[in-house]
């Protein structure tokens, strides 16, 4: 074990020098250095970048925004300085999400409940 005090991590993400990770049990999106996780003999304790309602599968961009589902039918983007932006609120299920750093394009799953029977892949352009 790397990271102590997380609930349920269910994504990761590393951009730069930080590692993210969301926190789906405690609603958080946490950070630690890299170089801490690897030089400790012992375990690590991140800081809070951001709380979140029901955090999931997360990217990163080059710039250090991250993306994951928010909310119950969200998908949000979220700042370096935490600042969390809503980028749609009409999800069915949001899931996984990956980068095309090249064409600046978010994708994102929306997976079907069991009313809808339908899962789509979504794009948002990203900055």
């Amino acid at each position: 074990d790397l990271l102590s005090g997380l609930g349920k991590p269910v994504g990761v993400a590393v951009s730069g020098g930080s590692v993210f990770v969301s926190d789906q049990a405690n609603n958080n999106i946490v950070k630690a250095s890299l170089s801490d996780l690897l030089s400790s003999a012992g375990t690590v304790t991140p800081t809070v970048v951001a709380r979140i309602d029901s955090p999931d599968l997360m990217a990163a961009d080059a710039d250090g925004r991250l993306y994951t589902k928010c909310n119950r039918n969200g998908l949000c983007e979220i700042a370096q300085d935490g600042t969390i932006s809503v980028l749609a609120n009409d999800f069915q299920d949001a899931r996984g999400v990956a980068i095309d750093a090249v064409h600046h394009v978010l994708y994102a799953v929306d997976r079907a409940t069991p009313s809808s029977g339908t899962s789509y892949v979504r794009t948002f352009a990203i900055k």
